[in-house]
């Protein structure tokens, strides 16, 4: 299986992680900057000094613990998708998803989610095509349960908000909840796709196009195995599939834990339901920009107004949590840079039958 275009050498993916590298660090000091512009344009200033002095270290860098359940539990909700799963070690798949995560951030389209499928491939001989099925099964597993915690919190738990707050989030709960059943119909059934690239890619291939009518054929012939990997997956809905959405539950209230933890090292506490809602809406909700290079900033700016509007936190706790939960993500990035650099010196390496045709 490989990416639109080719599978990228050794040189690509190592330029993909600098760029990545570079982007994360940029966004993460942009963000700090706008954060310290914002409370002072808007705030007191010395809500800044204040907040530097109540806050405890200790819990603050405690609490960046949890946040890294978001990007283990991903790796072992792919696991319970992926067929022959029980001789893949739970733990080897999660640097492979930090290595995916940072493709994303540097590289157009899921192709983060195609590179890391062949490393599957490569790692432990699961068909490619099945690895990114199971890929984008978990996905969608993910932004459903996503869905419908914040549709659950939303009917059962009384949260505090004004007026103008509960009909804007009325209207998120409404999409992030289709959203969620929407992609789960998908997920199950996905004929429609069939037909649609029959019609599109299927017909343009037919053109005398010279290379473009190959690109045309090559990709309808990946899509058509891909709707058929998501068929299958998809008539093998039970189990593996409940038991991808207990991780993305697990995965939820372990990153929810730690905003929790960061709230209470501020000295401002949050509303624990209020910031599962507010970290499952947003989960929901960002699927928009799953085709895109990741919207840090928008995401960021996204999850602080939440944070603000619907946990009622002050202006600066929300966005001091904004910035420690992108922190830990460009941390994440760094692993995902470490695994990335190994899979890059095995690209690197000829193959024992171009090493001996050089020899000869």
């Amino acid at each position: 299986m490989e990416p639109p275009g080719g599978t990228p050498d050794s040189e690509d993916l190592g330029r993909a992680a600098r760029r990545a590298l570079w982007v994360g660090g940029l966004s993460l000091g942009l963000l700090v900057l706008a954060a310290v512009t914002l409370v002072r344009a808007l705030g007191d200033p010395d809500d800044l000094i204040r907040l530097r002095r109540e806050a405890d270290p200790v819990l603050l860098v405690g609490s960046i613990v949890p946040l890294f359940g978001g990007i283990v539990f991903m790796a072992f909700r792919w696991r319970e998708l992926l067929p022959g799963r029980e001789r893949i070690p739970p733990w080897g798949l999660v640097g492979i998803c930090a290595a995916g995560q940072l493709l994303n951030v540097a590289l157009p389209g899921p192709v983060g989610e195609f590179i890391a499928a062949a490393m599957v491939r490569r790692r432990y001989g699961i068909p490619g095509t099945m690895a990114f099925a199971a890929a984008i099964h978990s996905r969608f597993v993910g932004v459903t349960t996503a869905a419908v915690l914040s549709l659950g919190i939303w009917l059962v738990v009384p949260i505090p908000m004004d007026e103008t707050t509960r009909r804007l989030m009325l209207g998120a709960v409404i999409f992030v909840a289709a959203s969620g059943l929407g992609l789960a119909v998908f997920a199950a059934w996905p004929q429609a796709f069939t037909w649609l690239s029959e019609r599109t890619l299927g017909r343009g291939s037919t053109w005398r196009l010279g290379f473009l009518a190959r690109v045309l054929a090559r990709s309808h012939e990946l899509g058509m195995r891909l709707t058929q990997a998501l068929a299958d997956l998809g008539r093998s809905f039970g189990w593996p599939h409940v038991r991808a959405a207990g991780w993305a539950l697990v995965g939820l209230l372990s990153v929810t834990l730690g905003t929790v933890g960061a709230s209470h090292a501020l000295g401002h506490p949050g509303d624990p339901a209020a910031m599962a809602f507010a970290h499952a809406s947003l989960t929901a909700g960002a699927i928009v920009l799953f085709a895109l290079p990741v919207g840090q900033l928008g995401w960021d700016a996204a999850f602080a107004a939440l944070l603000a509007t619907v946990v009622a936190l002050p202006l600066e706790h929300a966005l001091a949590i904004a910035i420690l939960v992108r922190l830990a993500q460009f941390l994440i990035m760094l692993g995902g840079a470490v695994v990335l650099l190994g899979e890059v010196r095995h690209l690197g390496r000829p193959s024992p039958d171009a090493a001996q045709a050089r020899d000869g």
